[in-house]
């Protein structure tokens, strides 16, 4: 009988986290929880550990400490928290570590485990446009593979592998063209944050869902494609694809072009980096060919993509630059989201803002959170 893949999900509690849970659940007799940690939800937490029993469980919020303490004193589960404890789960050995915490503070734990772990499925997009050299660069020292669980970067990934680079001409990646995409340029002024955050296709964070709206997360999806491939700006297309089928396609330079289709269920790309390099059965998540009937590709509006034209300048200058406009746009949509900021004042901020920076090349981890502290107090200054 083949020993079950042992797996720690840091951020278990949201999305990425739950959809993770249940391929688990589903595949009790592949997969065992030996790390599981949160943020905040401590219920949520106590439950998992309760129906999975890992080994370990953190808490980042440390004042949940003892109430997690009692509710699972009957159970052998090491219960740590803090900074300090999630500093120490990151550091504990396993088959496959699922990053499903966001944003640049999850980068610490994130460079922690890829030391101590054979596969890293990555689903912090803030830790590749940042850190995306230095990933890599570590990775390929303590050899382990990285697998992204975001669809279009999954959808790459399994369309390159074993390709050799000299044969491709360029990649494509898949934009649904979120709520507004029959909107004229000018109507987006008018936009609430309601209307942003009414997703046709996917069920996302309010952060990604407004990223989405403003193409921001097309963008940084840019800059990612661009680290996790090795691929030069100009060599990374978008297109509008409001069905969101297909996730990427790779065009050789023989004129023949490779798609990737999946559902619009992230847990299509999580369950590929979970059962990597084998495959598992999700018989719900096929797609029925004869029920899409249609599938339509739209040159995206320059008006309305700004930020993706940023993001390419922001590939060619490099350095700190990608930190930059992550840092920025992270406090815009903030704002946006309080209605303190409109709509379209998210990429003209972002537009503005960038210029004022250098592209220096990186030091080390303390720089990129430097960089990205200065970035985050230079844009409330501009913006408040």
């Amino acid at each position: 009988m083949q020993r079950k893949k042992e797996i720690a999900i840091f951020g278990a509690t949201g999305s990425i986290g739950s959809s993770t849970i249940n391929i688990i659940r589903a595949n009790s007799d592949k997969f065992s929880c030996k790390v599981l940690t949160a943020n905040q939800n401590k219920q949520k937490l106590i439950a998992l550990a309760k129906e999975f029993l890992p080994q370990y469980i953190c808490i980042a919020d440390d004042q949940h400490y003892e109430y997690l303490k009692a509710e699972l004193s009957n159970l052998p589960i090491k219960i740590m928290a803090g900074k300090s404890g999630m500093q120490e789960a990151s550091l504990i050995e396993n088959d496959l570590t699922v990053a499903a915490i966001t944003g640049i503070s999850g980068l610490p734990i994130i460079l922690n485990a890829l030391t101590v772990t054979k596969y890293l499925a990555l689903a912090n997009k803030e830790a590749v446009v940042c850190a995306g050299e230095l990933l890599n660069k570590l990775c390929k020292e303590h050899n382990t593979t990285l697998l992204p669980i975001d669809s279009e970067h999954n959808s790459l990934f399994q369309l390159l592998e074993g390709k050799k680079q000299q044969e491709l001409k360029h990649i494509t990646i898949t934009a649904s063209g979120g709520p507004f995409l029959k909107h004229e340029f000018a109507e987006l002024q008018q936009v609430t944050v309601q209307d942003t955050l009414n997703h046709p296709n996917w069920q996302m964070g309010n952060k990604i869902t407004v990223d989405s709206a403003t193409m921001v997360n097309k963008a940084l999806e840019l800059i990612e494609a661009h680290f996790l491939f090795n691929l030069a700006e100009e060599n990374i297309k978008t297109i509008i694809h409001p069905e969101s089928i297909i996730h990427a396609l790779v065009h050789y330079i023989d004129g023949s072009v490779q798609a990737l289709l999946g559902s619009t269920d992230m847990r299509v790309a999580i369950a590929h980096a979970l059962a990597y390099p084998t495959r598992i059965v999700q018989d719900d998540l096929l797609i029925d060919l004869t029920r899409v009937q249609q599938l339509n590709f739209i040159e995206a509006d320059p008006l309305k993509t700004k930020a993706i034209l940023l993001a390419r300048e922001v590939i060619r200058q490099g350095g700190i630059k990608p930190i930059v406009f992550n840092a920025i746009n992270e406090i815009c949509v903030e704002l946006f989201l309080a209605e303190k900021l409109s709509f379209l004042a998210i990429v003209e901020t972002i537009a503005k803002i960038l210029p004022q920076f250098s592209s220096a090349k990186i030091e080390n981890i303390e720089h990129i959170f430097a960089v990205h502290d200065e970035v985050i107090k230079v844009t409330k200054q501009q913006t408040l």
